[in-house]
Formats: structure tokens, sequence, C-alpha cells
């Protein structure tokens, strides 16, 4: 695999996966905490997603990889980056260790960027790639669609329970986008070593 086909898949051999991962993760550790009935319901119905038998969003990342000539063993073998890393260990403490609201708005913050941030994504595969086939595009294609209703549920959620600790729900959002953001510093620190 190339440098530049790697900067398309991800910078660490897996991009999004890391994300996906963690993001899979934080509903696991949810799904079994104290969540109350519809938070309950909303955590168990957004893990259904991610983990759905006919697009599960790992696969849905690979189907995308390989149109883009990434292949499986780059995906699997490759290490994360240690900003890929951290966001998955931020996001599992969050998940595990903090109240439920301050979990949600975790996920919250990050799920209300992903439809717009999916678009873009999918307009410059199109316009400067070449990438064009629905299945190359489906991961994009369902995180542009699926996530608004995942963020208007989440804060839905938060808007009915999160009272009285705004300021740690807020440090933990920050935390959380922090480590986001780690995460493609990262991206960015691999290529420019890529380039030396």
């Amino acid at each position: 695999m190339s440098h530049g086909e790697r900067g398309i898949a991800g910078a660490d051999g897996c991009g999004d996966c890391g994300e996906e991962f963690a993001e899979a993760s934080v509903l696991s550790g949810l799904a079994s905490g104290e969540a109350e009935p519809r938070g309950a319901s909303l955590i168990r119905e957004n893990l259904a997603e991610e983990e759905n038998p006919t697009g599960p969003h790992p696969k849905l990342w690979r189907d995308f990889a390989a149109a883009v000539g990434v292949g499986e063993d780059d995906i699997t073998c490759c290490p994360a980056l240690p900003g890929t890393q951290a966001v998955v260990q931020k996001f599992r403490e969050i998940s595990g260790d903090r109240p439920v609201a301050e979990a949600v708005a975790a996920l919250y913050a990050y799920e209300s960027q992903v439809p717009e941030i999916a678009a873009t994504k999918v307009d410059g595969l199109k316009k400067f790639y070449g990438v064009t086939q629905a299945e190359a595009l489906a991961y994009f294609a369902v995180h542009e669609e699926t996530d608004k209703a995942h963020r208007a549920a989440w804060r839905a959620w938060l808007e009915e329970h999160a009272s009285g600790d705004e300021e740690e729900i807020l440090r933990t959002t920050n935390e959380a986008l922090d480590a986001l953001w780690g995460a493609l510093d990262a991206v960015h620190c691999e290529k420019e070593e890529v380039r030396k």
C-alpha cells in the first residue's frame, strides 16, 4: 500500500474504524450501565445500527478501503496511531467511569458533527479521487443520514435529563472533543513524517 492510499483510507491504516470501535465500545458500556429506560432504548437502537449484520460500520469502512486499493492486511495489521488509540481510550473511560449524562454528551458532541463531515468526504472522494461507486461511499452515506437522527435523539435526551451537572458535562464533552481533534492532529503529523 502506498502512503497515498493510506492517506485516503486513513493515515493509521484504520481511519474511522478506530472511531467506530470507540463509538460501539461507548454504546456497549452505556447499554450495560444505569441509563433510564428512554436512554437505554436510544443506546440499544444506536448500538444495533453500529452492529447491523447487513451493513456493520467496520465492514462498510473495509468496502471503502478496498475501493481505494487498501487491502484487509493493511487495515488489520497496521497499528493505530496514538491519537486514534487515545480516542478509543478516552471514550471507553467516559462511558465506563462517568455518569450517563456525560457519556451521552460526548456521543452527542461527536455525532452532531458527523453528517456534514460525511457529506464533505463524499464530495471530496468523488471530486478528487474519482470514487463514485455506491458500495465504496456507503460508509459515509450511512453516517450522513443516520447520525442526523442520532444527534437529535442524544440532544433530546440531554435536554430532558442533563440538569444540575452542566459544568461536569461540559468538561467531559471538551475532553472527548480534544481526543477527537487529537486524532486528527496525529493524522496530520503522520502525513508530515511520511513527506520527510
